[in-house]
């Protein structure tokens, strides 16, 4: 989509390890250094210690912020959008480490105070927000089949050693999900 005066709209992606994109990476960075005051007097500290972003938000409810960079073709300029923390990042930390993602310490996805943003994989993440109590479990679970009473007393005829296939019959459960509770389903309770 074109914007004001030609340029192009997109969004960076997570970088590819090739020396072309390691190129265009310092190029980026050297250019978002120069827009550095601008991303900062978009942030407003909240009570909570975080610094809100107070500009556009993409679909997720993460800041994001665009950058101009200058194109060594044809001497024109290109916008790109970069979310807001990831930039906070980069700029006070140094390059985000290739395959991870950044994250935040204090479950606010308009954060961009760099000490609530750390480097980390995907699993740490997910952990994170099964931690935290931001990953629906048990009975807020939209696959849930059964109740916590229900669940409860499936572990319960389990260690009584009652027949697996006797209990998925009775709760109208298949008997692997009979085995996976109170394993890889419904630990909390067990």
């Amino acid at each position: 989509m074109a914007g004001k005066k030609g340029a192009k709209w997109r969004s960076l992606k997570p970088w590819a390890p090739s020396p072309e994109a390691e190129g265009a990476r310092q190029n980026y960075l050297l250019f978002a250094r120069r827009q550095e005051r601008r991303l900062w007097s978009k942030a407003k500290r909240s009570e909570t210690g975080c610094l809100d972003w107070q500009g556009r938000l993409d679909k997720d409810g993460y800041g994001k912020f665009m950058i101009s960079l200058p194109r060594l073709i044809k001497n024109k300029q290109e916008q790109c959008a970069m979310r807001a923390h990831r930039l906070a990042y980069e700029l006070t930390h140094g390059p985000i480490p290739s395959g991870l993602l950044v994250l935040h310490s204090c479950d606010n996805p308009r954060c961009v105070e760099p000490s609530h943003l750390t480097a980390g994989t995907q699993l740490q993440n997910r952990r994170d927000a099964v931690a935290r109590g931001r990953v629906p479990a048990g009975e807020k679970h939209s696959q849930a089949k059964l109740t916590e009473e229900q669940a409860r007393e499936v572990i319960r005829l389990r260690q009584e050693g009652a027949d697996v296939k006797e209990i998925a019959a009775a709760f109208g459960i298949a008997t692997v999900t009979v085995y996976q509770v109170g394993r890889n389903i419904w630990r909390h309770i067990a």
